[in-house]
């Protein structure tokens, strides 16, 4: 009868080992994910270092709103919609040409001041003489009441006066306001025009010119001192009707009465 013999010798009897490799039990399992394990926690830590190098990498906030798009904004000057600048495919260059040809269309256009109106110069346009007769005795009548307000009152402002006249017929208005606040006399009561006739009128040339021969009746006219008595003597008591002569020319486009005489023959 054959006796039992271990495991062990049998195997060592039969000439072959039976025993399986380190790796292949649990030992090497574990070790095998350990290294996995480590591997990949290597190359998480090398794509963390590489995106804190870029400063575009980053973390994403999945709840963050997204950033605004660059929108078109209106121009004002024409009412378009601009394009961002970054969207031209021209670039600067083309703007600036383009700039520059507006300046070039534009130079050629002449320029209005907008102080200058397109109404017709009053100094240059032809006047009819029955016109020009017409505006010398409206501005005789002017003066001529105009002297009356004065002669009632010399402190009464003489510039309404200047407004209607000049050279020696506004001198003498002024020398008779002087003479009449020096002595206090003044004047009561208005002149009247009675009768007036065109004399010789040019308007040919400038300063044009109309002269009037006017018949003035004074008879409602008197002269009184400061007390109100009448200073009008006998010498006075002559004719209340006297023709007097006026030259009235248009001076920068305002007619004004500028001369004034006697003739020879005074009665009318």
């Amino acid at each position: 009868m054959a006796e039992d013999v271990p495991a062990a010798d049998a195997e060592s009897a039969g000439g072959a080992d039976t025993r399986k490799p380190w790796w292949r039990g649990p030992r090497g399992a574990a070790l095998a994910c350990l290294a996995a394990l480590l591997i990949v926690v290597g190359v998480v830590l090398a794509v963390r270092a590489g995106g804190d190098d870029d400063p575009r990498a980053g973390d994403i906030d999945p709840t963050a709103e997204p950033a605004p798009r660059d929108t078109p904004t209106p121009d004002v000057a024409d009412g378009t919609i601009a394009p961002d600048a970054t969207d031209d495919p021209r670039g600067d260059g083309d703007e600036d040409d383009e700039a520059d040809g507006d300046d070039d269309r534009t130079s050629d256009e002449p320029e209005t001041d907008p102080d200058t109106t397109s109404l017709p110069d009053d100094d240059t346009d032809p006047i009819d003489p029955a016109d020009a007769v017409r505006a010398a005795e409206q501005v005789l009548g002017e003066y001529l009441a105009e002297a009356d307000v004065v002669y009632q009152n010399p402190q009464a402002d003489l510039g309404r006066v200047a407004r209607v006249a000049d050279g020696v017929a506004l001198s003498e208005v002024q020398a008779a306001v002087t003479e009449f606040g020096n002595i206090e006399w003044r004047q009561r009561g208005e002149v009247r025009i009675a009768e007036v006739e065109p004399g010789e009128v040019d308007v040919s040339t400038a300063p044009e010119t109309v002269e009037l021969e006017a018949c003035l009746d004074t008879s409602a006219i008197d002269i009184v001192d400061d007390s109100g008595e009448s200073v009008r003597g006998p010498a006075d008591s002559g004719s209340d009707r006297t023709l007097h002569v006026y030259r009235v020319q248009r001076v920068e486009g305002t007619w004004l009465v500028v001369d004034h005489g006697l003739p020879d023959d005074a009665d009318c």
